[in-house]
């Protein structure tokens, strides 16, 4: 997980509130409404997006405690050498 990872990450959610946003807008003025699927559409991709985000992160983390659990520790390494 690097940098490039994190730059495809903000731009991933970045763009998708950006797509949303404009769609709502042209929604907006095709219905001739008020800003509100703008807006709407544009909340509902943060959250989205901020729920995938949760969803990764915990899924990475449960990965990484696995591995650690897997690993031995020091005190169990020099027991088995001896």
């Amino acid at each position: 997980m690097g940098s490039d990872d994190s730059m495809t990450k903000g731009i991933e959610i970045a763009g998708t509130v950006l797509v949303l946003f404009v769609i709502g807008f042209f929604l907006d003025r095709w219905l001739g409404t008020a800003p509100i699927f703008m807006i709407v559409l544009t909340i509902i991709a943060m959250i989205v997006q901020f729920i995938k985000m949760y969803y990764v992160y915990s899924a990475q983390m449960e990965t990484k405690e696995r591995q650690r659990a897997a690993m031995p520790t020091a005190h169990q390494q020099e027991a088995a050498a001896t």
